[in-house]
């Protein structure tokens, strides 16, 4: 029989197996799913705080994927590039991202 359904796909860079953080007792896998749980609770206060976690966290990795030296970022570079980006985008998130951070 035939089906009309259609089907996509998302395809994404697996930066947990290019980039290292750097920063802690030993090096770690960058993990934007951890990027993006932080980004969410600062963001709580928002309608859209799922969609703007999530948007923020891809906008951020894309940057520090270029900032990534031999492959590794500071846990540093990430809180500062997270920071910077939320002050843009959310005075309140970024002020509570900060107490956190």
């Amino acid at each position: 029989t035939l089906c009309d359904v259609v089907v996509t796909t998302l395809e994404m860079v697996d930066y947990r197996r290019s980039i290292l953080v750097l920063g802690g007792k030993k090096p770690n896998p960058y993990e934007r799913d951890r990027l993006f749980l932080s980004l969410h609770r600062s963001l709580q206060h928002r309608p859209k705080a799922l969609t703007d976690a999530g948007a923020l966290a891809d906008s951020i990795t894309a940057k520090l994927a270029g900032q990534a030296k031999d492959g590794a970022l500071e846990k540093s570079q990430i809180a500062r590039a997270a920071q910077v980006a939320l002050t843009r985008f959310d005075k309140l998130a970024a002020a509570h991202y900060a107490a956190l951070h």
